[in-house]
């Protein structure tokens, strides 16, 4: 029953940062901008991978997750802006369809190499971390 309720904050906190950026692309830019939980998902990406590879430093994890999340935001920003200018609200949902879908390939193919993400040993809970 715990994992059950573990699941579901989880999930509720993982919504709500989904919630949180598509309101602020809707109500700002008027962007419907469908690709923003994949820019999400690569930047855990980045932070799965700064996690093992860097022995679970927990800081630099959140500010490669910050850092990475900003890139990737200002990255796709110019594709938006001349469609946001005209009002193009179809081609705007297939752009944002397609910036997800490159997203998508390149975790599956280059970060991971098609395997599922898995957290380090420590984090797991299967043993103490606090002593």
């Amino acid at each position: 029953m715990e994992s059950f309720i573990a699941q579901i904050i989880v999930g509720l906190a993982t919504g709500g940062i989904y919630a949180l950026g598509m309101n602020l692309l809707v109500l700002v830019r008027n962007i419907v901008h469908h690709s923003y939980s994949h820019i999400v998902v690569l930047t855990m990406a980045m932070g799965w991978l700064t996690l093992t590879h860097t022995g679970n430093n927990i800081p630099l994890c959140i500010v490669v997750m910050l850092v990475s999340a900003i890139v990737f935001t200002i990255a796709t920003e110019p594709l938006f802006r001349p469609l946001s200018v005209r009002g193009a609200d179809l081609e705007t949902v297939t752009l944002a369809m397609g910036i997800g879908i490159i997203i998508t390939e390149f975790i599956s193919k280059y970060i991971n190499g098609g395997a599922n993400f898995a957290f380090p040993d420590a984090m797991t809970g299967r043993q103490n971390t606090i002593n």
